[in-house]
């Protein structure tokens, strides 16, 4: 087949292909809407919400963020929504073309053949990326990835028909009034159905948090800005009564917080006993606590599981908390948090300062650096962030016992130590 022939082959409207790639790419688009909302709750019932898909908070979040190769620190999940709907108005855009300028339709045909090629690629470059592998889970890329892919065949392998085959789609690709008219009904209801199931499920979902009492997740605040000031220090002599903060609800799916991202010290078992600290590197208090937390990690190590999640109280500390997930993917996370608290200064850390610690505690320092420049770890922050207002937390250090909120003032040494042996049983 020639170069000419191709062209105005590849630009021919074939019904059943043109509908197959829009309802491919409409489809994308609910499972990942849906995604983001599941994601707001932690996953509770596998990553589509359905238990259709198996996985956990780390393995779902996953496939969500994290930075794409080109678009670094922006949620994949907003970058996959993106393309998949540029995809479906592209094809869109052809259909009406087809019909009111049918000599333009090639160039609107070739555009979204290289779109879905592109789009296909990176997919499958960010399904590798953020499953650590290809073994790894990634529900969400995978879906997105078979709906791309999808298209991406039906567009490809229809050049390889046989000429009589071709010469008869061809005949049929030809518009009329009435089929344009048949065609454009079916488009309209095709994305009044997107809407309305998108719609449903935002529905769904509010209703559902109205029940549970349970705060929804502002996309649009910034995660510099989220959490309130740090709370009341704490002390090493104890309250007359140890206890929780009965104002506030236990997190029932507490475990649900706990991913492979998050830096975890002490017992690996599961059904250990889980403390969940949620801090600031340059918050003075958690600075304060942080003895106590390395007291307890020397006492209960080996029978309890303590979690670290850090969250930006303002721009300054990203970077650290960048240095932080790259140290504890090297294996030095708790190095890298004690020299940052014996450098914690209200100017934070700069960039040369933390390559140095990085030096010093035996890292390297061009993974740190790399780290830091690239955003690789942004999705996990972004991560922490929304779980952090999903459960509640408003200041830091706010620390957790198998998912019941530690009164300020029970955040010491003797405290801490009493209720984790009740919660142990």
């Amino acid at each position: 087949m020639s170069s000419r022939a191709l062209l105005l082959y590849v630009s021919a409207y074939r019904p059943v292909m043109e509908r197959t790639v829009l309802i491919a790419s409409l489809l994308g688009i609910v499972v990942n809407m849906h995604a983001g909302l599941q994601l707001t709750v932690g996953f509770p019932n596998g990553c589509l919400g359905l238990n259709l898909v198996p996985g956990d908070l780390a393995s779902c979040s996953r496939a969500i963020h994290g930075g794409m190769p080109f678009v670094t620190g922006l949620p994949s999940l907003e970058v996959m929504t993106g393309l998949l709907a540029i995809v479906a108005l592209v094809s869109i855009l052809f259909f009406v073309v087809s019909y009111l300028a049918p000599r333009y339709s090639r160039w609107v045909a070739l555009a979204r053949l290289i779109l879905l090629a592109g789009a296909g690629g990176l997919t499958t470059y960010y399904l590798v990326a953020a499953s650590d592998g290809p073994g790894g889970s990634g529900a969400i890329a995978v879906l997105t990835g078979v709906s791309l892919g999808l298209s991406l065949a039906f567009v490809v392998a229809s050049t390889f028909v046989s000429p009589r085959t071709r010469s008869a789609l061809m005949a049929s690709s030809s518009f009329t009034p009435r089929t344009f008219r048949r065609e454009a009904v079916l488009v309209l209801y095709l994305v009044a159905l997107t809407i309305v199931l998108v719609g449903a499920d935002y529905a769904a979902y509010d209703a559902l948090s109205a029940n549970n009492g349970a705060p929804g997740v502002d996309r649009t605040a910034s995660v510099t800005t989220s959490i309130a000031a740090p709370a009341v220090r704490a002390s090493d002599s104890g309250p007359a009564v140890c206890g929780y903060d009965e104002s506030r609800s236990t997190v029932q799916q507490y475990k649900t917080l706990v991913g492979m991202d998050d830096p975890t010290v002490g017992a690996e078992n599961a059904d250990a006993v889980t403390v969940v600290e949620f801090f600031d590197p340059n918050c003075p208090h958690c600075a304060t606590f942080h003895t106590v937390m390395k007291r307890l990690i020397d006492e209960y190590g080996d029978r309890v599981r303590f979690v670290f999640k850090p969250i930006p109280l303002g721009q300054k500390s990203v970077n650290q908390i960048e240095a932080l997930y790259a140290a504890h993917r090297a294996g030095s996370f708790l190095k890298m948090l004690n020299a940052q608290y014996e450098r914690q200064s209200p100017a934070g850390l700069s960039t040369d300062q933390l390559v140095d610690i990085a030096e010093s505690i035996g890292m390297d320092e061009q993974t740190l650096q790399s780290a830091i420049e690239e955003d690789r770890h942004m999705g996990a922050i972004r991560l922490v962030y929304q779980q952090a207002q999903r459960v509640g937390v408003d200041s830091t250090p706010t620390v957790m016992i198998n998912g019941r909120f530690v009164r300020a003032d029970s955040r010491t040494v003797e405290c801490m130590g009493s209720l984790i042996e009740s919660a142990a049983g």
